[in-house]
């Protein structure tokens, strides 16, 4: 599990590059608001998230991939939501930027993420 969770967090660190380049330039940049620059941010990360994790990480790609794709769609709502209430909580409650906001909402679902994935989508057989 120790290899499993070194790459989980390799892919997570290229999806947080990803997912915070987007929210810069939606938001900062778009002048977006950050709600739907977090939005933005988020489906187009987790479209890499869930094809690294599959493929190098648990490397599950041989296996049923609509069985996981529906997991990893139950998985994304939950984060999604948890990452709204977390960001909206932040800036409105803390007076915290949404970048601030979006990192903690990161920091939370990453260890979530993990044991779900490694244990619910792509199950070690």
């Amino acid at each position: 599990m120790t290899l499993a969770f070194l790459r989980f967090l390799i892919v997570g660190g290229s999806t947080a590059v990803i997912y915070f380049v987007l929210i810069y330039l939606t938001y900062s940049l778009g002048n977006i608001n950050y709600n739907l620059s977090i939005s933005i941010a988020y489906f187009s990360s987790v479209i890499f998230h869930f094809l690294a994790n599959r493929r190098y990480t648990f490397d599950h790609h041989g296996h049923r991939l609509s069985k996981q794709v529906s997991r990893y769609i139950s998985l994304l709502m939950l984060g999604y939501l948890t990452t709204l209430m977390i960001v909206n909580g932040a800036v409105r409650g803390l007076a915290f930027s949404p970048f601030c906001g979006a990192l903690l909402a990161v920091g939370f679902n990453l260890v979530m993420n993990f044991f779900l994935m490694r244990f619910w989508v792509f199950p070690v057989h």
